[in-house]
């Protein structure tokens, strides 16, 4: 049993000179060289508002994606060109993003697809003057004339009139897409 305890002891000796030991040299260090000695880093933490609250966040967004009305200033536009005629260019609308900054896609004669803003030219005194919600207004060589959305063209799979007359249920060998008439039956 007297070894145990002088065992014990001998260990605890040990531990307090290694401690001192330690502190002995981290002292020795740090007034050698303070600079070396870990110091913890030091945050400065401000109380200001935090800009990541959600009632507090603002987006600026140039077109609305909620589509929203806007101000009175386009409606009134709107009213007027609305009576427009219908151009015969050779355009096929394809898609938009209406507002005032609004951006129609159009389809030329060479059928290839392009984007244009509010103020492009789209051919050599064709200017788009305004993106509405189902048609743009373009301005040939001085006159307004109106290009209408139409949602027949829309590419994908949609069913013959002729099946919904006579009363049929959707099939495989009605659904074709209207541009094409590639056969859906290739898909399935």
């Amino acid at each position: 049993m007297e070894k145990l305890v002088t065992l014990t002891s001998r260990f605890i000796n040990l531990l307090i000179v290694c401690a001192i030991f330690y502190l002995l040299a981290k002292s020795t260090i740090s007034f050698i060289s303070p600079s070396s000695a870990w110091v913890p880093l030091r945050l400065d933490i401000k109380n200001s508002e935090s800009s990541l609250s959600p009632d507090k966040e603002t987006f600026k967004f140039e077109v609305d994606p909620f589509n929203r009305k806007l101000t009175d200033g386009p409606t009134t536009q709107m009213q007027i060109v609305q009576d427009a005629p219908e151009t015969t260019l050779n355009l096929v609308l394809t898609g938009m993003i209406s507002g005032p900054n609004g951006i129609a896609i159009l389809k030329k004669s060479d059928e290839k697809q392009k984007s244009y803003k509010v103020g492009e030219l789209i051919y050599p005194g064709v200017v788009l003057q305004s993106v509405q919600k189902n048609y743009i207004i373009i301005d040939v060589d001085g006159k307004i004339q109106r290009l209408t959305f139409n949602r027949e063209e829309i590419t994908g799979l949609s069913y013959r009139n002729d099946d919904l007359k006579s009363n049929k249920g959707l099939n495989k060998e009605s659904l074709v897409t209207r541009r094409s008439d590639f056969d859906v039956d290739l898909l399935f």
